[in-house]
């Protein structure tokens, strides 16, 4: 927006007022359609959203009063006329649990999809660790490796290990090297930069990065070699830290534990 300053006072926040949007930050609303003759009306989901919209006949898509839908903002609000928008997806009937985690995903711009180019990138990536990778990293394939994740987690991206020595403990921390099969500025690096993490819903999970990825080659499953970054922390007996160890590794997960399976296994020790 550009706002002109109505008043300066150097003890108190200034003030102004706005005399022009620049730019609107929603394009698209979710909401609740309802027919009126051949046009139609959308009420938003969202209850900061006050603005009823409406449809005219030729942007209604064949909407049904009582379904959910996404809209397009046409024209925004004046002091003289309503806002206006065209609707650019049926979503489903409303109280619908499924169309309403549909709602969710669009209402927060939310895409199940990846791009094809970022598709096209992760066909390319080898699904075998070459012989001059392995002179690169740090074999821990016979180690005693194992994840602790929840009961519907697929994604198993950090692993552990813990082995006594002459001094108290030593706990290896392993992480899937993603960095390895993501290339600064690549079209997989601008997927996840704007996704930005991953969503989890009570139904499954929106990815950060393609399944293939995220559950198949950075995810450390059991009995699997995987690329790591590994770091090796060693404890005196009073769990006081004495050093650490950072470096690339490759390692074979060896068990997959649950938290509730973890959880017994140290109470029955």
């Amino acid at each position: 927006v550009i706002a002109r300053v109505e008043s300066q006072n150097h003890f108190e926040r200034q003030e102004g007022k706005v005399i022009r949007v620049l730019e609107r930050g929603r394009k698209f609303i979710v909401g609740v359609f309802e027919s009126m003759g051949g046009q139609g009306w959308v009420i938003p989901s969202e209850t900061k959203d006050f603005h009823d919209f409406f449809i005219p006949a030729k942007e209604k898509k064949k909407a049904r009063s009582g379904q959910l839908v996404c809209i397009e903002i046409t024209n925004y609000p004046t002091n003289y006329q309503p806002p206006n928008g065209k609707i650019v997806e049926i979503l489903g009937d409303a109280g619908d649990p499924e169309t309403e985690i549909r709602s969710i995903f669009r209402k927060y711009e939310l895409s199940l999809e990846f791009t094809y180019e970022a598709l096209q990138e992760v066909k390319r990536l080898s699904r075998t660790i070459d012989d001059k990778e392995r002179q690169r990293r740090r074999d821990l394939t016979e180690w005693t490796i194992f994840t602790i994740d929840g009961e519907k987690a697929k994604d198993f991206d950090d692993a552990v290990s813990i082995e006594k020595t002459g001094r108290g403990y030593c706990l290896g921390v392993h992480i899937a090297d993603v960095e390895h099969y993501i290339k600064e500025d690549s079209w997989l690096d601008r997927e996840a930069l704007e996704r930005g993490t991953s969503v989890y819903y009570p139904e499954g999970v929106i990815p950060m990065l393609p399944l293939e990825l995220s559950n198949d080659l950075c995810s450390l499953r059991p009995g699997v070699e995987r690329l790591t970054m590994s770091v090796l922390i060693d404890f005196d007996e009073k769990g006081s830290i004495l050093n650490h160890r950072i470096f690339k590794s490759i390692i074979r997960s060896c068990r997959r534990f649950t938290y509730n399976e973890a959880w017994q296994l140290l109470q029955s020790n």
